[in-house]
């Protein structure tokens, strides 16, 4: 496991909240970027990586961490 998988192995997603898993993930990705856990210009594992490791749909991993999303709240350079 990398040190990207290493800090995003512990990001637990709860399917039964009213939130969407993808808004789910964005929070705590965002979170972690606001609280210097993860570097904003840091480089995620891969889709299919990080959806595996989480047990959800690679869509909803594009979903959370899309360029224009996470663009619109400054937490990407």
């Amino acid at each position: 496991m990398n040190a990207n998988q290493t800090e995003l192995a512990n990001i637990k997603l709860n399917r039964h909240r009213k939130e969407p898993l993808y808004a789910q993930l964005y929070t705590v990705l965002r979170t972690r970027i606001a609280n210097g856990e993860l570097a904003p210009n840091r480089r995620l594992p891969a889709v299919r990586v990080l959806a595996k490791s989480l047990g959800i749909n690679p869509g909803t991993v594009v979903s959370a961490v899309s360029y224009t999303h996470l663009r619109a709240h400054e937490t990407l350079s």
